[in-house]
């Protein structure tokens, strides 16, 4: 019996439609007149918005996981640069996303979240039809700390080289993602493995 009425709830609910959707469906992709962003004006337009993250969290006796406090701490930074002219948009965005985190596991702060992304994108609206024209558009996304692999316990790492050579070390973290030469890699932080 609760299998009929689920059904037939479901099935009503497709059947049965609101004035709503029904105005939607009507609704046109492309509307005849493409309208500027609202609040934007011909010639430069700024604009930025600035926020902040903080998490913290706790575990006393749950299966699976250290027991202590996590931390993250982070940050975001997006600015934007427009231009509108007669038929001519140019969009210029720059993103930054910053986040770090320390777990009962690792006592220290490693970044968990890191991206830095510069946007520029440019439109040539053609006169009778606004929301069509060839455009350029050039992106940028990178990271702006280097990569650290970072474990709880010392831990053997074996770096293998394009070449054919090898190294062991052995430490608690380790620079990736970098050239050859500038590995980040130091006596201090790691003992060769014997």
């Amino acid at each position: 019996m609760r299998r009929l009425a689920l059904t037939l709830c479901i099935a009503f609910q497709f059947v049965v439609q609101t004035p709503d959707a029904q105005a939607q469906r009507k609704e046109k992709y492309v509307p005849k007149q493409v309208q500027k962003a609202k609040g934007l004006v011909d010639g430069w337009n700024p604009g930025s918005t600035v926020g902040a993250n903080f998490a913290l969290a706790s575990s006393n006796n749950v299966v699976g996981q250290d027991d202590g406090l996590s931390l993250t701490l982070g940050f975001q930074i997006n600015g934007m640069l427009t231009y509108l002219s007669k038929n001519h948009e140019w969009r210029n965005t720059l993103k930054i996303s910053e986040a770090f985190t320390m777990t009962p596991t690792i006592d220290t702060f490693v970044k968990s979240n890191d991206s830095l992304t510069l946007d520029s994108a440019y439109l040539y609206h053609i006169g009778r039809v606004p929301w069509l024209g060839p455009f350029a558009q050039l992106k940028l996304d990178t990271a702006l700390f280097p990569g650290r692999l970072v474990k709880a316990g010392p831990t053997t790492f074996k770096v293998a080289y394009a070449d054919g050579t090898s190294l062991d070390y052995y430490g608690t973290r380790m620079t990736l993602a970098l050239p050859r030469v500038a590995t980040g890699v130091t006596e201090a932080d790691f003992v060769r493995a014997s």
